[in-house]
């Protein structure tokens, strides 16, 4: 697993921030995957470091992942002075691709900050001899802005927004559908392009981890018919 945990998920406009949505996603799937007998790692990552959990098949390993899943969660403030950094995905998953062999199945979970040409090609790389199973963490904001009229941010300074809300929808709607689009191009690449690799998706909304839940049992379910059991040292 590939577990995104930078400043940039630390948003949520509903009941949850991204980056807990991206933790609970990464608890799913880390007892999906020993409920099923396998090897389970994970590479966690924020905006200063890199955190390898090398693959084991035990509970104490998946309670290791969710130790360093949490220490980098509860470091995310709004008054930290980290700057974010959105090429530590690429950082991330070249790590990535250094470390899965062949067979593997690589859970990556972020909201795609950061997902650019270099990235995309680690991705490939990856899927080239593994199934990638990605998760597009976003919060509804991202996606569409309301008119609400006049908004009230607080970043330290307190501003007051009167004209400028349409350029502020647009601005922010416009990073969003950057990032849907890396995400479906991504997909219909693997799926398209590569014929071994098998990508299957998940948009995750951060006010909708039900039906989260059951996507990714879908998701990990199929993988597991379709795929050979992998043999186990």
């Amino acid at each position: 697993m590939v577990i995104d945990q930078r400043i940039g998920m630390f948003f949520g406009s509903t009941q949850r921030m991204k980056s807990v949505v991206a933790a609970e996603v990464a608890a799913l799937s880390a007892w999906r995957v020993l409920s099923v007998g396998d090897r389970v790692g994970a590479l966690v990552f924020n905006d200063v470091d890199i955190t390898v959990v090398p693959p084991h098949r035990s509970r104490e390993r998946v309670m290791q992942i969710l130790k360093q899943v949490v220490e980098k969660n509860q470091a995310l403030s709004a008054d930290t002075e980290v700057k974010p950094d959105p090429g530590k995905l690429a950082e991330a998953l070249k790590q990535v691709s250094h470390l899965a062999g062949h067979d593997c199945l690589v859970c990556l979970i972020t909201d795609a900050d950061g997902l650019d040409t270099q990235a995309r090609r680690f991705i490939t790389q990856l899927s080239q001899h593994n199934d990638v199973l990605t998760a597009f963490i976003y919060d509804p904001l991202e996606k569409n802005m309301p008119a609400v009229g006049r908004l009230r941010f607080a970043d330290k300074l307190i501003l007051l927004i009167k004209n400028c809300v349409a350029h502020l929808k647009m601005t922010l709607s416009n990073a969003w559908n950057g990032c849907r689009q890396h995400h479906g191009a991504f997909q219909y690449h693997c799926c398209h392009c590569i014929p071994k690799a098998q990508c299957l998706s998940s948009c995750v909304s951060c006010w909708d981890i039900a039906s989260t839940v059951s996507a990714f049992k879908r998701c990990l379910d199929e993988i597991n018919r379709s795929c050979q059991p992998a043999k186990l040292k």
